[in-house]
Order: structure tokens, then C-alpha cells, then sequence
């Protein structure tokens, strides 16, 4: 287990990694553009003649939100578009697709593999990654570019720049990516607390001249945004979410928790920690406390509920062995093992702070991301482990490890399905666009409809699978 990776094993990493890879490509391809969160995103790209310009206009868009760097890479898409001869939605979803293999390659640096328990590992990890819920998220929207996908791939920049030996560009890329992620999504904020916390583990790649600068850059963004552009956070009632069992509307939240939000704000963020730790809450909504008697019996969430949470717990049930083996100092690599679950920590926790207002999958995304290399640090701890164990101890801690194995790859099956509902879903949305009158349909402006026409003639000829026309019990097992 301590031998070093020949040349073989490289390429079994990148096999492994490429096939992960290809899987989020092929799924991704054939996706339309969704309307929600998408079309009008690109029909203000497009009412700009450059990418400068776009970044401009989009300050005024809203009083809540700032992310000027989505309606330029908007513009610009569009603008490769034209002139290259591309269709619009293949443009999106091309940059979509190679963002998710992005991810997928700086998720496999990240976990450095250096050994053969790594490369053990390896395929459970990946596989992690795909089942997690927050990574259909990434892969799933497009806003017409998945923020939250670009912030992730930004902190995995950073992680990667942190492990490295560090040296000026490993800083430069580090003050880059985070100056990018704040100005495409509020949660360009976690790729500040992955290069501290990387630096408080001991992974110094990052100089502390960087993180100052980096620091200094956060500190900027924050009064630039709320002093002078006057654009705050969200607030009560700006999103629907839940709260115990149940969706809150707007109205609603205010009512309930306008005057006194503190305790709604504490709920939104141990939801979105404990939805990354266990998969539940979804959205802020506890789907086990809807459990209750019928006069048929009881009246139960679906299987797939059941099996994340079963995933998840077991999967957090190794972090805890990990983290309480470090305690002890009996950890076999403390280093390898402690600093992922430092990091780790720190993103979960700020990502509960920035989900203060609203809990949805997406937001966790990032968190989600290092949940897994954490887990994946701590797994490898615990097949080293395993090697030297012997006895009943030895068999049971294997059933284990291969029931949460199961689980897992169960999931990672999922990810299929909701992409195909997804895509049936997308293509349906533009049912109700153009023309532009009628009740529930979106107004367009004369110079709109070229590009909107384009995209839903895109999307009528997508070959979609509808995902109604699949055995129902995929939904009972896949389906949220």
C-alpha cells in the first residue's frame, strides 16, 4: 500500500477519472437550455454588443444579487457563437460540459493520489461526487452558466494552487480566482475560506502575502457592494424555502419570522450543514418529520430518502472514525488525512453562514465538493486500516465500507435519471414561449426573438428521452 504509482497506475487515474468525466459530458450535451433562470439571463447578454458591456448593464439588474461576470460570459458565448456558425444551446452546454470535466480533473488532483490505498479509493470518491445531491445541482441548471458550478471549480483552483509548492503563480491564481468568484456569485466567498483554512491545515502553497491580498480583496468587494452599490443580501421572504416539514412562500416567512428572523436564519443554516452531512433537509424541508398515520397505515417519503440519508450517514460515520483516530494520534498519515477534513470544515461551516436566508441544494454545492475529498481522506485511512486489522473486527468494518460502497454507486446511478427528467422538463419549459401574449407567458421584446426562437427550435429538436415514459419506480428511487 506504500509502494509509489508506476506509470500504469497514472493511467488508471486518468482513465477512471475521464470516464467520470465523459458521463457528465454526454449527460450535459443533450440538455436543452432551460427557460427559468436562463432565457432571460441571455436575452439581457444579448441586448449588449460586448462582454464589457454586459458586465456593466447587469448593475442595475438587481437590489440583491451582483454578478456581472455571468451576463458577460453570457455575451460572450453568444457572441462565439454567431460567429462561428454554433447553435446557442450546443455554445451553453459545451462550456457546461467542459466546466463539469474541469471539476472532475481538479477533484482528482486535489485528492492526490500518491498510493496504492489512494487508487483504491479513487472510483468510490468519484462516485461520491456524482451522487451527491448538491452535484446535480451543478449540472442539472444553467443560469444560462452554472455559478455555482464555476465557484467550485474557483476553490478547487485554490485548493490545488495551497497543495502546490507554491511560487507566484500559484498566488496569482489564487487572488484571480477568488477576484472571478466574487463577481460571478455572493458565494465566491468560500473560495476566501478554502485559502485560509488550507493555510491554517499546512498546506502553504499560497504565500501569506496572497492571503492578505486575498483578504484585502473580500474586504473591497463587501463595501464596494453594500456601500456604494448599495446591493445587500437576501432577506425574509426574498426566496421560498422551508422550515420543518414544509415549503414556506414569502408571505408566509414574513409573517411567521419578519419581526424576529434570527431563529429563522439559524434554522436556514443548520439545514444547509446538516444537508450536506446527511443529505436532509432538501431546501430546508425535513422529509422524515412528514412521516405520520393514515387511515391505511403510515403514510412514508419515498425510498430515495431512506437510501441518501442511509449513504450519507455512513459515509460522515468515517469522517467521525477519522477525526476521533486523529484525536488519538493513531492516524497512519495525519497529515493526509487531517488537513482535507480542516478545509472540509471550514466550507461546510461558512457555506451554513451564507444559507442564512434560503436553503437550496445549489448553494451546498462547493461544500459538497470537499465533504467528499474529506470523506475520501478519511476512507483512505480507513482501507490502511483494514490491511492491518485481522478477525471479526476486520469482517464487519469490510460489510460496512461495502454497503455505504453500494449505497453510494446507487446514487451515482440517479444522477442519470434526474438528468433525463431534467432535460424533459427544460424542453417542456418552452412550450409557453412564443409567441409572447397569452396568460403565464414571459413578454419578449422585438429584439429578442431571434435568439429565443433559435433556442426553442434548439430545444424542440433536442432528442429527449421523456422521463414519464421510464418505470415509475425510478422516481420512487432517483427522484427527489
Amino acid at each position: 500500500m506504500k509502494e509509489p504509482l508506476g506509470r500504469r497506475e497514472l493511467l488508471a487515474i486518468v482513465l477512471i477519472a475521464c470516464c467520470f468525466a465523459a458521463g457528465a459530458s454526454r449527460a450535459l450535451l443533450g440538455t436543452p437550455v432551460q427557460v427559468s433562470d436562463a432565457l432571460e439571463t441571455i436575452l439581457r447578454a444579448s441586448r449588449s454588443s460586448t462582454p464589457a458591456a454586459a458586465f456593466t448593464r447587469s448593475f442595475a439588474y438587481s437590489s440583491q444579487m451582483l454578478r456581472p461576470m455571468g451576463y458577460a460570459a453570457a455575451n460572450a458565448v453568444l457572441l462565439a457563437a454567431q460567429s462561428t456558425g454554433i447553435r446557442y444551446r450546443l455554445a451553453f452546454r459545451a462550456l457546461h460540459a467542459a466546466l463539469a470535466c474541469v471539476l472532475i480533473a481538479l477533484f482528482t488532483i486535489a485528492l492526490r493520489v500518491r498510493r496504492g490505498a489512494d487508487l483504491v479509493v479513487l472510483p468510490l470518491a468519484l462516485t461520491m461526487l456524482v451522487g451527491m445531491h448538491s452535484y446535480a445541482g451543478m449540472m442539472r441548471e444553467a443560469y444560462p452558466i452554472n455559478h455555482f458550478l464555476e465557484i467550485a471549480v474557483y476553490a478547487l483552483v485554490v485548493l490545488v494552487a495551497a497543495q502546490s509548492r507554491g511560487g507566484v503563480i500559484a498566488d496569482v491564481v489564487a487572488v484571480a480566482a477568488l477576484a472571478l468568484g466574487l463577481l460571478t456569485l455572493e458565494a465566491g466567498a468560500l473560495i476566501w475560506v478554502v485559502a485560509v483554512s488550507a493555510w491554517i491545515a499546512g498546506w502553504r502553497g499560497i504565500s501569506r502575502a496572497a492571503l492578505v491580498t486575498s483578504t484585502g480583496l473580500l474586504v473591497a468587494y463587501v463595501v464596494w457592494r453594500v456601500g456604494y452599490l448599495h446591493i445587500a443580501g437576501a432577506g425574509v421572504g426574498d426566496h421560498s424555502t422551508g422550515f420543518g416539514n414544509t415549503m414556506l412562500p414569502a408571505d408566509e416567512q414574513i409573517a411567521r419570522f419578519g419581526a424576529h428572523p434570527l431563529g429563522f436564519f439559524v434554522y436556514n443554516a443548520c439545514s444547509a450543514i446538516a444537508s450536506v452531512l446527511l443529505s436532509e433537509p432538501r431546501s430546508g424541508v425535513w422529509a422524515l418529520i412528514g412521516i405520520h398515520r393514515t387511515p391505511a397505515g403510515l403514510a412514508l417519503p419515498p425510498p430515495s430518502i431512506f437510501i441518501e440519508i442511509a449513504a450519507s450517514a455512513g459515509a460522515t460515520s468515517v469522517l467521525v472514525w477519522a477525526a476521533a483516530r486523529w484525536r488519538r494520534g493513531t492516524l497512519d498519515d495525519p497529515q493526509a488525512c487531517a488537513r482535507p477534513l480542516i478545509v472540509a470544515a471550514a466550507v461546510i461551516l461558512a457555506t451554513g453562514a451564507i444559507s442564512y436566508a434560503y436553503n437550496k441544494d445549489e448553494i451546498i454545492s462547493t461544500a459538497g465538493v470537499f465533504y467528499v475529498l474529506a470523506v475520501a481522506a478519511a476512507l483512505r485511512e480507513a482501507t490502511i486500516a483494514l490491511a492491518g486489522s485481522r478477525g471479526a473486527r476486520r469482517t464487519l468494518a469490510m460489510c460496512a465500507l461495502a454497503a455505504v460502497s453500494v449505497l453510494w454507486g446507487w446514487r451515482a446511478i440517479g444522477f442519470e435519471y434526474k438528468m433525463l427528467r431534467s432535460a424533459t422538463m427544460a424542453r417542456n419549459e418552452w412550450e409557453r414561449v412564443l409567441p409572447a401574449q397569452g396568460e403565464g407567458r414571459p413578454a419578449l421584446q422585438p429584439i429578442d426573438y431571434p435568439i429565443a426562437s433559435a433556442l426553442k427550435a434548439d430545444a424542440n429538436a433536442s432528442p429527449v428521452v421523456d422521463y414519464h415514459l421510464l418505470p415509475h419506480w425510478m422516481e420512487r428511487y432517483w427522484g427527489e
